[in-house]
């Protein structure tokens, strides 16, 4: 498993390089709508250096049974009318695509002029290609927003592959870049 790092240094630069590909594109956004939870983070810094004061919050989720592939639910929606207003969709990566396109169909409508995607990475086996993105991988993305939830996640799959403890806390890590600091905190050192 492949990982890619993003750290809290890099944010600022990416969320300006980001915020002058929007620029100039020409394209003026009345709104942005931050997916929660990974693009809220990235969707509050645009909405301040874009002077965009009317941020919303978009939560889909997939819901599942055990085993099952599961269906999305849009279980906080953007509330009213979006009449001709242009709407920039902000998440931090674009994985398979699902989340994206529920939110472009949800936005679409709620009347929206123009809708225009964000993210950060763009995976190539992704449904749709963002608007604007700065890197396109294949690696799982660590954001530092995330390290705690990451951390659970990737140590149940490494534990079950490697049953040596210590072996997986070393990948968590120095591999994925998770701080010692978050996994002593949860419990797992």
């Amino acid at each position: 498993m492949q990982f890619l790092k993003f750290s809290l240094d890099e944010t600022i630069p990416t969320a300006i390089k980001l915020a002058t590909m929007v620029k100039k594109s020409g394209f003026v956004p009345d709104i942005i709508v931050a997916i929660s939870r990974g693009g809220l983070v990235l969707g509050r810094l645009l909405s301040d250096l874009l002077s965009v004061s009317d941020l919303r919050i978009i939560r889909i989720r997939r819901y599942k049974g055990v085993g099952e592939a599961g269906e999305l639910r849009i279980d906080i929606p953007i509330l009213g009318k979006l009449d001709g207003k242009k709407v920039l969709i902000v998440d931090d990566v674009a994985d398979m695509g699902d989340t994206l396109l529920a939110a472009i169909k949800h936005i679409e409508q709620r009347g929206a002029e123009e809708i225009k995607t964000l993210t950060i990475h763009y995976k190539p086996w992704c449904k749709v290609t963002p608007d604007f993105f700065i890197q396109k991988t294949e690696s799982w993305v660590v954001y530092w927003w995330e390290y705690a939830e990451t951390a659970r996640s990737l140590f149940k799959k490494m534990l079950e592959k490697d049953a040596n403890r210590e072996s997986v806390l070393r990948k968590l890590e120095k591999d994925a870049g998770i701080p010692r600091e978050v996994i002593k905190w949860l419990g797992l050192r």
